[in-house]
């Protein structure tokens, strides 16, 4: 069995792909496709920090801080580990590549730029598609070009965000980031949810 790279390797994925720190303050729910299944949520972005949540897991990504949170709300628990800016911005602008526009589209309701985006990866050329909205900049949706995986925003809702939901909240215990095989035992008190494990 493998635990699912859901919850904090997902949010480093947002913040590279969509080549921006969010700057802009939004929510919106996501939709995140790949090899291993599909995950929807909410997602919160605010000024650098980005709050993503599922059923049962949330995952707040603190750049000014340097740190991400997994907070367990069912166990009362919260897992820290450490995000390096420097890497997320090095991340960001392999994923911005060369762009070139194919055309223009609607998208989620919105009206989209259609992007394909070449990068270099391991030496290789990596191709993905964008489409950004014209009015936010932000990117709705992104795809590889072998389908791979996906990511999509719907219901796309600009304006400000409350600073709480980018703060831990009060009454979780800290734990050690543990290791695959403790999340899949159970060691240490932690129980993984059942959505975020897989079958090999």
């Amino acid at each position: 069995m493998k635990v699912k790279s859901i919850f904090i390797p997902a949010v480093i994925m947002i913040l590279s792909i969509s080549g921006i720190c969010f700057a802009q303050e939004f929510s919106a729910d996501i939709v995140m496709t790949t090899a291993q299944g599909s995950m929807s949520g909410k997602i919160f972005a605010k000024s650098g920090k980005v709050r993503m949540e599922t059923n049962q897991v949330i995952s707040i990504a603190r750049m000014d801080l340097g740190v991400t949170w997994m907070l367990l709300p069912g166990q009362k628990m919260y897992m820290e580990n450490p995000l390096n800016a420097q890497d997320i911005a090095s991340a960001a602008q392999d994923a911005l590549g060369e762009k070139s526009l194919l055309g223009q589209e609607q998208a989620n309701g919105k009206t989209v730029d259609k992007y394909k985006v070449v990068s270099k990866v391991s030496g290789k050329d990596y191709v993905m598609y964008q489409w950004i909205a014209r009015d936010s900049k932000i990117p709705v949706k992104s795809q590889a070009a072998d389908g791979s995986w996906s990511q999509e925003y719907n219901n796309v809702q600009e304006g400000p965000q409350p600073d709480s939901l980018f703060e831990l909240p009060g009454g979780y215990a800290k734990l050690a980031m543990p290791s695959a095989d403790e999340l899949m035992s159970g060691k240490g008190g932690i129980k993984l949810p059942k959505s975020m494990r897989s079958k090999e």
